[in-house]
């Protein structure tokens, strides 16, 4: 019987080359460039009612205030047809067009200017023109975060990234801590304690970082072994206090 070669795939240079040259240096985080804008492919009735038919276009949908796109006077609505001088990559559906873009855009470098060429509806219709971007870095992001984990009432917090409070419509310079994870069962999970609770306060102190909230943890846990653990805690629909009873 004849023997079939396995099939051969290949990952053309420039795939791999750039991250290669400026690969992070031990215990140095990954400086990524964002543009600071939620983006959707153009749907097909309103590409041909624009006479976009057939033209791939990433159309700027949320601005994030003080990011690159918002910097550099970005709106939402704006359509982008070309990065650089070079029309968009389609891709099978439109919604892959913002997709290709933004692996475009995070293979470069932080501080670069890329040029956005862009068609913008005016008074007198639709109008293009080139707009300067000088990428910034994105914010860390909730794997990025140190963590700390109670292990004896079952959950783990972390940072505060920019994610959390934008989120929850909160000054990004909140602080706090976030919860990550909650033990199915625990004694966390059983006082309605939830991922993505942001921590203001430990038993009436305020938390500043996951440092402090650490270190005001175990002093009390060490102090008080049998008494109960009290957050004051954010959510999506406003303020709750947790009482988290430590194992007996």
């Amino acid at each position: 019987t004849a023997v079939t070669s396995p099939p051969r795939f290949f990952l053309p240079s420039s795939e791999f080359l750039p991250a290669l040259e400026s690969l992070p240096k031990d215990g140095d985080a990954q400086h990524i460039p964002w543009l600071g804008a939620s983006m959707t492919g153009l749907k097909k009735d309103v590409a041909e009612f624009l006479k976009l038919k057939g033209t791939p276009v990433a159309v700027i949908g949320e601005v994030i205030p003080g990011a690159s796109a918002d910097k550099a006077g970005l709106k939402a609505g704006d359509r982008i047809l070309s990065l650089n001088g070079k029309p968009l990559e389609r891709g099978d559906d439109p919604d892959e067009t913002p997709m290709i873009l933004n692996k475009h855009l995070s293979r470069m470098k932080v501080g670069d200017e890329i040029t956005l060429g862009i068609q913008r509806d005016e008074e007198k219709g639709p109008k293009n023109s080139d707009v300067k971007v000088t990428l910034q870095e994105r914010p860390m992001t909730s794997y990025q975060a140190k963590r700390y984990t109670a292990d004896d009432l079952g959950f783990t917090a972390r940072d505060v990234v920019f994610a959390d409070t934008y989120s929850k419509k909160l000054p990004a310079d909140t602080n706090g801590v976030t919860i990550a994870i909650v033990k199915p069962n625990g004694h966390a999970a059983s006082a309605k304690l939830a991922p993505g609770d942001l921590v203001m306060k430990v038993n009436n102190t305020p938390v500043e970082s996951l440092d402090q909230f650490k270190g005001a943890y175990e002093a009390f846990r060490k102090e008080n072994p049998k008494e109960p653990v009290v957050l004051e805690v954010t959510r999506d629909r406003g303020a709750d206090v947790i009482r988290i009873e430590p194992p007996q």
